[in-house]
């Protein structure tokens, strides 16, 4: 498991944008990886900015392996939100080849949006997130608390690595963890002692949904709650899933709609051989 990174000074999220358009500045950590940034100060109104010649090592460790070498046509593009008085700005690596993780999509929005309005506090609670892209709702959910693992395939990990860097501040960042995860694959490596688990948008193809089940299964023990944001219209097979295909081993209820986004709060069933 790669654990969250330690900067070595408490460095603000305006002081890590200042910093990437002066000097090299290091910082300790003991990931296996590291983020390096070119930065050529192409900032447009809009938030997107583009990679130049100046490189800034955000990250150091084992290997140093900078972004713009592994993506080198990326764009990063920035998008800023707010929830439950925390700011976020969230990077998106366009042209880096991560497809649908490269998007904030509507159903993480709808999720943070309901843990702004219920007031839900993570405090305690150890959280894992599967299909995490951008890392907004797994950043969030640190921000209100929780002790969080954000999971996805293993070449969008660096997007989340950008982005907790950029929005959790030093002192919350040992709640935070960043591990590659392939549902149906590799879940029996991981400890299945979360007591919450979350997914927003991942919800979308069918050919996936067995390897989902399953890894819910694993992950799913009786006392653990999933929290599932959908879009049930918009994403081919996602109605089915939630009515027909989960409700057969878990208890699911739906708890918030916005517009075609649903929140299904989701239980496993405990069969006899288990009470």
């Amino acid at each position: 498991m790669l654990p969250a990174p330690e900067l070595a000074n408490d460095t603000s999220l305006s002081d890590l944008r200042s910093s990437m358009l002066e000097n090299v500045k290091k910082a300790t950590t003991t990931w296996s990886g590291s983020v390096e940034a070119r930065t050529d100060r192409a900032v447009s109104r809009t938030g997107r900015r583009l990679f130049g010649d100046r490189r800034e090592t955000l990250l150091t460790g084992q290997r140093m392996n900078s972004i713009e070498e592994n993506y080198p046509l990326l764009e990063l593009e920035e998008k800023d939100y707010e929830f439950s008085g925390h700011p976020l700005k969230i990077t998106m690596f366009k042209g880096a080849s991560l497809g649908v993780s490269a998007y904030v999509w509507g159903p993480g929005i709808v999720l943070c949006r309901y843990f702004e309005s219920e007031k839900i506090d993570f405090t305690g609670k150890k959280v894992l997130e599967l299909g995490s892209g951008t890392g907004i709702v797994g950043i969030l959910t640190v921000l209100l608390g929780g002790d969080v693992t954000m999971t996805d395939r293993p070449y969008v990990l660096k997007q989340i690595e950008y982005n907790i860097l950029a929005n959790i501040p030093v002192s919350s960042r040992h709640r935070s963890r960043i591990r590659a995860l392939a549902w149906g694959s590799d879940q029996n490596s991981f400890p299945t002692d979360f007591d919450i688990i979350l997914g927003s948008d991942i919800v979308y193809s069918p050919s996936q949904f067995p390897n989902l089940i399953q890894t819910l299964l694993y992950f799913c023990k009786d006392k653990t709650v999933i929290f599932l944001c959908s879009d049930v219209k918009y994403r081919e097979g996602s109605a089915e899933f939630h009515e027909e295909l989960l409700p057969v081993q878990f208890h699911s209820q739906l708890i918030h709609t916005s517009g075609s986004c649903c929140i299904y709060k989701v239980t496993r069933k405990v069969s006899d051989d288990e009470d």
